[in-house]
Parts: structure tokens; C-alpha cells; sequence
């Protein structure tokens, strides 16, 4: 079980994906993901994202497999 501790609350701006994945584009408070880099795992409501592409100072993209969120719900 996941118990970690809320540190921000962000807003999902887009969410693309097919039927293996799912590819959100997540929009964070100013400087909170300073230092995030490509391939950092991050932790959201318990389903581990992979960042994939700077999109802006304040967004980010991340992928999840299809089946990560599935096991959520």
C-alpha cells in the first residue's frame, strides 16, 4: 500500500495514449520539479510515472503502462 505523503497538487493538462499506455501531461506549482530529469520515476496517487519530456518550466510529460493504472482501479 502506498503511504506516501501529498507535496503538491498539480492539474493534468492532456492525456494521450493507445492500449498499452497512457501519456499525461502534467502541470506542476513554479519550480517544484527544478531539478526532475528525463527517466525519474514519480510517484502519483500511488502509480509510478516515468518522465519523459520537459515540456515547460512548470510541465512535464509522463508515461504509464496501461496496466499500472488498471491494477489502481
Amino acid at each position: 500500500m502506498f503511504t506516501g505523503i501529498v507535496q503538491r497538487v498539480a492539474n493534468i493538462q492532456e492525456v494521450d495514449g493507445n492500449n498499452e499506455s497512457r501519456t499525461f501531461t502534467i502541470q506542476f506549482p513554479k519550480g517544484f520539479f527544478a531539478s526532475l530529469q528525463k527517466g525519474a520515476s514519480v510517484s502519483v496517487n500511488g502509480v509510478c510515472l516515468t518522465a519523459t519530456e520537459k515540456v515547460a518550466d512548470d510541465r512535464w510529460k509522463f508515461d504509464v503502462m496501461l496496466k499500472s493504472l488498471l491494477a489502481c482501479w
